[in-house]
């Protein structure tokens, strides 16, 4: 955890101050009414969540410094609520729904709202987070929680929310999915860097999904670099397979300069040359990343490729060869389309290097038919033939599926927008789609037939 810094310091601080001498907050003390709470939250909460979002997007290691100081009783419990939510689904939560370390974080926000003054106001504002917070997490970590809380009427309300835990694994699941989704974007995430081989090991999931989350979201992630950097050069820690993870996550998606990118390619050049392994690691590495949803496009590939030393022959040097003609000539053009067959070829089917050629295929494929719209059906129709054709190439049954939903999928999103049967644009889908998707094996017959049936509505007596 870092410290937070002096000018975010000396903004939470001018927040403070002004809430204390608020009118908001003296027309609240007088009445101590709902209504005037929400007033006082309505005035603050706006500004604390532009600092949190500020802080949170571009120094995500001092996020829990600033909510520690949120903590404090003269915020009077504004964005309290909200802490603790972050605060739960920061934790790493195993298979069967519940966290594998203990939510210190989570413990403090619930002390915080336990001994504030305006608890009344709060506990209707958490009570679900609180559920699935405390169902999270183990039995004995809530007791002890609960025992030390020195406030009777807070301690009573907790008490009893402790007799509505979620004891099935799935609904503790499924509460936690929707839960998360009204913090969609909020940048509550945040990591710590392992420094022993135990620690690597308790702290991989965690630190990877971080990393994982700050390339998806953020563009802003040079407060990373120390820590990346400490991390790869701790001897301590490269025989672990979830190094390794770790270090191919920094190839191909942070951006190093200078010295230590120097020091990143001669670890991972000083594995590719003594370890026989490193190829089958790099491609599922690869594979699982791909299975992730995240995007391989030419400056990531090309990234990694500045780290690989292209002197050492080995598959991860052929494959991005061939990654590099597809993103420079495009993956429909015919010498692209070639050199793919002949790399293809030239492994096991089922290997996982040709795993991962077909995952990036994919990839372009989904980017393509993700942002064409609807309007642009007529270049869809002059590219589908492409689709056969890798289709054949790689004569895989997960690939054909996949390539057959993306298209399926792309028809009736045009079909939605257009509906009119009898509308020029309705008549020119349904005509390609007839002519072409069985012969292409996109669909059969008779579901296409259903797809453009009439169906006639039913008549009432």
């Amino acid at each position: 955890m870092e410290k937070l810094d002096p000018t975010y310091l000396e903004t939470l601080e001018d927040i403070r101050q002004r809430i204390q001498a608020s009118d908001a907050l003296q027309a609240y003390l007088e009445e101590e009414t709902e209504p005037g709470f929400q007033a006082l939250r309505e005035e603050f909460e706006p500004e604390i969540h532009a600092l949190y979002l500020e802080v949170g997007s571009n120094r995500p290691f001092q996020l829990l410094d600033l909510e520690q100081k949120l903590f404090d009783a003269e915020f009077e419990g504004l964005y309290l609520p909200k802490i603790l939510g972050y605060t739960i689904l920061r934790g790493d939560v195993n298979e069967q729904g519940k966290y594998r370390r203990p939510q210190d974080q989570f413990g403090l926000a619930v002390q915080a709202l336990a001994r504030s003054n305006n608890f009344e106001m709060l506990k209707n504002k958490t009570g679900q987070t609180l559920q699935i917070g405390f169902s999270l997490s183990s039995d004995i970590w809530v007791s002890n929680l609960v025992d030390h809380i020195e406030n009777k009427r807070s301690k009573q309300y907790f008490e009893n929310l402790r007799t509505h835990l979620l004891t099935d694994e799935q609904e503790r699941k499924s509460s936690l999915v929707k839960y998360g989704r009204q913090f969609e974007g909020a940048p509550y995430h945040s990591a710590e860097f392992p420094q022993t081989p135990e620690d690597l090991k308790s702290l991989y999931i965690p630190l990877k999904d971080f990393l994982l989350h700050r390339i998806s979201r953020f563009s802003n992630n040079t407060s990373l670099n120390p820590y990346l950097i400490d991390l790869i050069k701790n001897e301590k820690l490269y025989h672990l397979s979830e190094f390794w993870s770790i270090i191919f996550i920094i190839t191909n998606f942070f951006r190093l300069e200078g010295n230590e990118k120097e020091l990143l390619q001669r670890i991972v050049n000083d594995n590719r040359r003594n370890s026989p392994d490193f190829s089958d690691q790099y491609f599922s590495f690869l594979h699982s990343m791909h299975q992730a949803g995240m995007k391989f496009d030419a400056n990531v590939d090309r990234n990694a490729a500045e780290i690989l030393d292209p002197n050492i022959q080995d598959d991860v040097k052929r494959y991005f060869e061939l990654a590099e003609i597809i993103h420079s000539k495009g993956y429909m053009h015919e010498d692209t389309i070639e050199a793919v067959r002949n790399f293809y070829e030239s492994n096991e089917g089922l290997s996982i290097i040709n795993t991962t050629v077909r995952n990036t295929i994919l990839s372009y494929f989904k980017g393509l038919l993700q942002n064409l719209s609807e309007t642009e059906y007529q270049d869809y129709f002059g590219m589908s033939r492409i689709f056969n054709t890798y289709m054949k190439i790689f004569a895989n049954e997960k690939f054909n599926q996949e390539v057959q939903a993306l298209n399926q999928q792309f028809i009736h999103k045009l079909l939605s927008k257009f509906n009119d049967k009898r509308g020029k644009d309705y008549q020119e889908i349904k005509k390609f789609v007839s002519s072409h998707f069985a012969e292409l094996e996109y669909m059969k017959e008779k579901d296409i037939s259903e797809l453009f049936k009439t169906k006639r509505k039913k008549t009432t007596v």
